[in-house]
């Protein structure tokens, strides 16, 4: 039986989505409660899980913007 890799898996979990855009776990967080536009995933029994199809697709979005999503202009 062939094993199937952690990110063909229809649902992430945390450290898989964190791991998905190389940043730490708390950015996920961040991302969760300053960008209206990240996916807010299902929590069920205090467990967040997020769809593989709306990280893509929140990924992709954010690649159509010339300047980095999550970082400010300074002067």
């Amino acid at each position: 039986m062939q094993s199937l890799s952690v990110m063909d898996n229809p649902l992430l979990t945390l450290p898989q989505v964190a791991a998905y855009f190389g940043v730490h776990p708390k950015t996920i967080y961040r991302w969760l409660k300053y960008d209206r536009t990240f996916p807010k995933g299902n929590k069920r029994h205090n467990c967040r899980r997020w769809p593989r199809v709306d990280v893509d697709n929140w990924f992709k979005s954010t690649q159509k913007v010339s300047v980095h999503p999550h970082r400010v202009a300074r002067p």
